[in-house]
């Protein structure tokens, strides 16, 4: 239930059209009605806007992350500042610092979408987005995986003592973290109790056993803190880099 907002475009040598957005709630549905072709002449069309697309976007789709969502809206203010005031604003936002997060958001939506790349961008520019897309993977997973050799070599450095004194603390303050939706696993850097935040999706489970009701619900990783050792990550990218994103430990 979608129709084109006339005039929408993305930043410019993208490839892409026009987007295709939800009509604006109202109580008696008449913009939706024209994503169904059946609105009346005397109503307008109207969608919402571009940025609560994307919430929806982040909040729909697990794929499209916090950071996608930042990228998108980033690129949006740019785009409507060059559109409507005339500034120039991509030329003082040049492709390195916005191309990837580009990419990136393309990858998430289509994947979503059950389409690709390809689909969107053609052949060629595909090709292109997955090198660059690659390479960014590449360099995150290095620099996880330094940070992570750091903290495991300061805390093995550390006398037996305070190595244990650390790890009994860790496990309490993970016991605790249990009960605040905190999911408790191994540290990959000191091999302490560690917890992994998420932000939950999707519909929740609802479940009668022996031991009473209980409730389940998807959760996508964010955040990642080690109170041991002191190992932060932050970011599905820097998760899934450290191989924490489908840990169940």
């Amino acid at each position: 239930m979608v129709f084109p907002r006339t005039g929408d475009s993305s930043p410019r040598g993208s490839g892409i059209g026009e987007s295709h957005i939800v009509g604006e709630p109202d109580p008696e549905h008449r913009f939706l009605l024209h994503a169904l072709n059946r609105g009346s002449e005397r109503t307008p069309r109207r969608s919402i806007g571009t940025g609560q697309v994307f919430s929806l976007c982040r909040t729909l789709f697990d794929d499209f992350s916090e950071t996608d969502l930042k990228a998108a809206l980033a690129l949006v203010n740019r785009r409507n500042d060059e559109l409507h005031s005339g500034a120039a604003a991509f030329d003082e936002y040049p492709p390195k610092y916005w191309l990837t997060g580009f990419y990136r958001i393309c990858r998430s939506l289509t994947k979503a979408l059950g389409e690709s790349l390809e689909s969107l961008l053609g052949e060629d520019e595909a090709k292109v987005a997955r090198q660059v897309l690659d390479d960014t993977q590449t360099e995150v997973k290095q620099r996880v995986l330094s940070t992570i050799a750091a903290h495991r070599k300061v805390f093995e450095d550390k006398a037996e003592a305070e190595r244990k004194a650390a790890a009994e603390s860790a496990e309490k303050e993970g016991a605790r973290l249990a009960y605040e939706r905190h999911h408790r696993l191994k540290c990959p850097a000191c091999g302490c109790v560690a917890t992994l935040q998420g932000e939950a999706f999707g519909k929740e489970v609802v479940t009668h056993e022996d031991d009473g009701i209980k409730v389940r619900q998807p959760v996508s990783p964010r955040a990642f803190a080690c109170s041991a050792c002191g190992l932060r990550l932050q970011g599905y990218a820097d998760l899934d880099a450290a191989q924490l994103v489908d840990c169940n430990s």
